[in-house]
């Protein structure tokens, strides 16, 4: 897809990981929506950079349908999702436990069928913005690893509803395979486990391997978008020291 002139709606792109997405994609001259609940934090992206900003809370499955109907994207990336409520399993509460799901999945659910409902034109694009949580879990944040990984599921059965119905929708996935320094949830995570182990959060992203960026999602977000070959691609893997993997088959 060409970037220039592409109307695309990054929901959770007002901070982050899902600004620097709004940042690459922009720089692409893409006409971009930002979707966040936050007004001040929409006032300060808008104040920087060449885009159209939309106060909207994610999980509104109604606010949804009414923006695509009115903006007709020709792709969506759903970053938006709740800070982990860190404790450890025997402590946490269920609403603690549930904050992810109830932000994380709903939201993605709501986006998710609004697309499909509305539907998007013929070959739009759908990227689902999910964690190495939904691969290894994550202990100290309760039900975020399962959200994280419903995500990911709820994608995939709207790839294949997509394909079943000749839709010509690609919806796909993004799993960053690390915690990012620059990002709420990822700074959170390295915070809370880094106390976990008695180590710093430096200390502790080492076992990662080499870091990543912002910046450096938002550049391989901007290269799923742009490159025909990754088009099919149900789901991608992204890591510092393995860049953009392929990590299952394509929707065909």
């Amino acid at each position: 897809m060409d970037m220039t002139n592409a109307s695309v709606i990054v929901a959770g792109g007002s901070r982050g990981l899902g600004l620097a997405i709004v940042e690459s994609l922009a720089a692409r001259g893409a006409n971009v929506t930002v979707v966040a609940r936050d007004r001040a934090h929409l006032e300060k992206v808008k104040a920087r950079l060449p885009v159209a900003v939309e106060p909207l809370d994610v999980t509104d499955g109604a606010g949804a349908r009414a923006l695509l109907e009115r903006v007709r994207p020709e792709a969506i990336v759903f970053a938006a999702g709740a800070i982990p409520r860190n404790a450890p399993i025997n402590a946490i509460s269920w609403e603690d436990f549930s904050a992810t799901w109830e932000v994380d999945m709903r939201g993605a659910l709501a986006w998710i069928q609004a697309a499909l409902n509305l539907p998007l034109r013929r070959g739009s694009r759908f990227l689902t913005m999910s964690s190495g949580a939904a691969i290894n879990g994550s202990p100290m944040s309760g039900g975020y690893g399962g959200a994280k990984r419903m995500q990911w599921l709820a994608t995939n059965y709207a790839a294949a509803f997509a394909e079943q119905t000749g839709l010509g929708i690609h919806f796909q996935t993004f799993v960053t395979a690390q915690m990012i320094m620059g990002g709420a949830v990822g700074e959170a995570g390295a915070e809370t486990y880094a106390k976990r182990f008695g180590v710093t959060p430096a200390q502790f992203l080492e076992r990662f391997g080499k870091p990543l960026t912002p910046a450096d999602v938002g550049e391989a977000v901007a290269r799923i978008l742009t490159d025909p070959a990754l088009e099919a691609a149900r789901a991608f893997r992204f890591s510092g020291n393995d860049g953009l993997v392929m990590i299952e088959p394509t929707a065909t």
